[in-house]
C-alpha cells in the first residue's frame, strides 16, 4: 500500500510517497526513474532499427 504525506522541508511544501515498509520515494528519484526507462525504451529502439537496416541491406542481394 501505498500512501501520499506531505512534508514541510524549508518552509517548502513536499509530496512525498511512502508505502508503509518505510521505503521513501520523494520526487526527484521518481524523476531519475523515469529518465532511467525512456533511456532504455530508446536504446530498444535503436537496436530495433539497426536490426531492421541490416535485414533490408542483407535482403538487397
Amino acid at each position: 500500500m501505498i500512501f501520499v504525506g506531505h512534508v514541510i522541508v524549508n518552509s517548502k511544501l513536499i509530496s512525498r510517497e511512502r508505502n508503509i515498509k518505510g521505503k521513501k520515494m520523494n520526487k526527484k528519484q521518481k524523476c531519475f526513474q523515469k529518465k532511467i526507462k525512456e533511456r532504455k525504451e530508446r536504446e530498444q529502439m535503436k537496436t530495433e532499427q539497426k536490426k531492421r537496416r541490416r535485414e533490408e541491406k542483407t535482403n538487397i542481394y
